[in-house]
């Protein structure tokens, strides 16, 4: 027997993009969801796969929060804090 599920990719960019939907404007929001990908990130180890799922959710974070963020301060810290999660991937996966 074989029972359906999602996968992990399933799971985060259903939730990702649900908040980044309804909360994007906030930068509470959106870097409650960053720490999310940065905890998965502690979490998976050393899981390639996993963890270019959670580069390419960083990456997609950021892009929502160029479309969704108003004050161009909370963008550049917004920007500033993906770089440091995604620099962690980058040494999780060498």
């Amino acid at each position: 027997m074989i029972v359906p599920g999602n996968t992990f990719a399933d799971y985060l960019f259903f939730i990702l993009n649900l908040l980044a939907w309804y909360g994007g404007g906030d930068i509470t929001v959106m870097m409650a969801l960053l720490r999310l990908v940065r905890s998965c990130v502690d979490v998976v180890g050393v899981d390639a796969d996993r963890l270019a799922i959670l580069d390419r959710a960083a990456a997609d974070l950021v892009d929502d929060a160029g479309q969704t963020l108003l004050r161009p301060g909370d963008l550049a810290d917004y920007r500033d804090a993906v770089q440091q999660v995604r620099r962690k991937i980058g040494r999780a996966s060498a």
